[in-house]
């Protein structure tokens, strides 16, 4: 098999503004200004693929670009139409906003406060060249713990001890220890220590600890490798003065606070979650390890359950403005839910913790309101590009709905099929489909073999008909699959492309076979299904293009071509998950899909222009 092209995985904890703070317009999109910055960030953290997956560079700027572009068209009319006050936007999209706000509260009051001298560098580099040795005597006890101690005190020897308590055979090897694995507090205690010295006991979780110490062992680094240890060192002092920084906020911020819940509608949740979990359970929805979740469709069944009055009741009383059952659902279903165990209790106890989860989120986003921190750039630049992002879905999901395919039609695309001696490209690809970042994440870090894509598959996908077959579609005209053929016919066979964001969730492919298809005579019954799934994604295909020419010609579109081949921009061909402050995890950018089919026809149309 031919050697995979694997999408690069890096994580950011959070995502700080390394580009400058580049303000030049490489293109207008009606009143809308797409800088280089923007430009800049999408382009760098989505993948682009061509066949072999190279793109020369100057090509995928120009497709990115366009594809950019139409998004924004797209959002621009959707916005017109008034879909920025559709209910996905009023409540799904108002959790994604809130996430931002809580990321820039979490910056303005944690990040900001986060300090450490040179000092505290020179210290932990000095520490990371030294591997300690220890035992350790533990106990829940803490009667017990200060008795051994008052032992090792009055000259008891340490070994002595643990055989005594027949601890010796499970630390005949101590343990070793390096700079970053034990809290600050405790590394405080052990590295002054000498051999043969010891701490007081140290208060844990589970109960009290002393630490014995064997013997230190000092470290060779190499003098080329100095800086990446300092590198190391500061990212865990910045780690530990963040986690101290928080802990402090948090008991501040949250001390001292009462907030309500209506226990009707609770446990008349609970009932509903468990009766919707419990029929997926039923008909074999769990996946490999018994887990069953919620879908972003199974939302309209429960309001529907509820009905629009109940919806409306309060759930959760906050100091100010109550939190809605309806609002309280947008954000439960944006944030997902499973559980391997349906049964009312679980539900009930995931639930309560989920709902207390969200009443700390909207605290902290309504403190961020309060704060200004909506009106920040950054922040208000992320929010509308995510924004622009679910406007410009709704219009084309709009669209695709729209589309219909008449008996008429499709008897005579059949026999135009008969007509064409062109030959048409069939693919088969293994697919996992998932809204799990999660998911995604281990898919891309997995061995890239076909028989592990495969096993993946049967786990993870969501997509059912498929799930058996490890993901594995069969031979299908590419132009029936529509963004997935698309892509499919660019790759080679053993190649993986992914995530591709469609309505349905994020999908990950493996193309394991493409080829040209002989047209031949089929009864009309045998093809109608593939025919009309065909028709409908060129129809569509169709009128994207028509009517993405005409907003072109709307609102206006313009390119600095100067700026977008000449900007310092690199190709890397990576997906970044953004992990957000105060919690949360989604995409860097949005991933937008290749769509340039356009350009030429409203170039054209341009031209004819007086």
């Amino acid at each position: 098999m031919k050697k995979p092209f694997i999408v690069l995985l890096i994580y950011f904890i959070t995502i700080i503004n390394v580009y400058t703070q580049e303000k030049e317009i490489i293109s207008t999109v009606g009143n809308y200004s797409i800088t280089l910055e923007e430009f800049k960030k999408r382009f760098e953290l989505t993948p682009q693929y061509d066949a072999g997956g190279m793109y020369r560079d100057e090509i995928a700027r120009r497709n990115f670009l366009y594809s950019m572009i139409a998004e924004k068209l797209w959002s621009l009319e959707a916005e017109a139409i008034g879909f920025d006050s559709t209910e996905i936007m009023e409540n799904t999209f108002k959790a994604l906003e809130k996430m931002f706000i809580r990321d820039g509260l979490f910056k303005q009051v944690i990040e900001s406060n986060v300090q450490f001298s040179d000092e505290d560098v020179i210290k932990g580099f000095q520490r990371s060249k030294i591997n300690l040795f220890v035992n350790f005597l533990f106990s829940s006890d803490s009667t017990e713990i200060f008795q051994l101690y008052n032992r090792l005190v009055d000259g008891e020897f340490f070994d002595s001890i643990l055989i005594i308590r027949h601890e010796h055979q499970f630390q005949e090897e101590p343990l070793e220890i390096e700079y970053g694995k034990l809290p600050e507090e405790v590394e405080d205690l052990l590295y002054p220590l000498n051999s043969g010295e010891f701490t007081h006991p140290i208060k844990e979780i589970e109960g009290w600890i002393i630490y014995y110490m064997k013997w230190k062992k000092e470290k060779f680094i190499p003098s080329d490798e100095n800086q990446k240890i300092i590198s190391d060192v500061k990212n865990t002092l910045k780690t530990r003065r963040t986690d101290r920084v928080y802990q402090d906020f948090y008991k501040r911020f949250f001390g001292g606070r009462k907030v309500e819940t209506n226990g009707y509608l609770f446990w008349s949740l609970v009932d509903k979650l468990t009766t919707i979990l419990q029929e997926k359970k039923d008909k074999g929805a769990a996946n490999k390890y018994g887990e069953v979740k919620l879908r972003p469709n199974d939302l309209p069944e429960i309001e529907f359950q509820f009905g629009a009055d109940t919806l409306s009741m309060t759930f959760i009383q906050l100091e100010s403005k109550p939190v809605t059952l309806k609002e309280f659902l947008g954000s439960f279903f944006f944030e997902g839910f499973f559980t391997d165990t349906v049964s009312t209790e679980i539900i009930a106890a995931k639930l309560n913790s989920r709902i207390k989860l969200m009443i700390e989120q909207e605290l902290l986003a309504r403190d961020g309101v309060d704060k200004g921190i909506h009106n920040i750039d950054d922040v208000k630049s992320d929010i509308r590009m995510w924004r622009d992002y679910y406007m410009s879905k709704l219009l084309q999901n709009k669209m695709r709905d729209s589309v219909e395919v008449n008996p008429d039609e499709l008897f005579a695309y059949y026999n135009e099929s008969l007509n064409d001696t062109s030959l048409q490209i069939e693919v088969n690809i293994l697919e996992i489909l998932t809204d799990s970042l999660d998911v995604i994440e281990k898919v891309l870090n997995s061995p890239q073999t076909e028989g592990e894509f495969r096993k993946l598959a049967s786990i993870h996908t969501k997509r059912l008909w498929t799930k058996d077959k490890g993901g594995e579609y069969g031979y299908y005209p590419a132009l029936a699959l529509g963004e997935l053929g698309k892509t499919a016919v660019k790759m080679n066979v053993g190649d993986i492309f992914g995530p591709l964001q469609l309505d349905e969730g994020y999908s990950i492919i493996m193309l394991i076979g493409k080829k040209q298809k002989v047209i031949t005579t089929q009864s009309f019954d045998e093809v109608k299904e593939n025919l009309e799934n065909e028709l409908k994604v060129k129809k569509y295909n169709d009128m994207m293009i028509q009517n993405t020419v005409k907003l072109a010609e709307k609102y206006g579109v313009s390119v600095n071509e100067n700026l977008l081949f000449n900007a310092q921009i690199k190709n890397h061909q990576m997906v970044v998950f953004r992990y957000m402050g105060f919690g949360g995890r989604i995409m860097a950018t949005p991933l937008t899909q290749q769509f340039i089919e356009w350009v030429e026809p409203w170039q054209k149309s341009m031209e004819k222009l007086p």
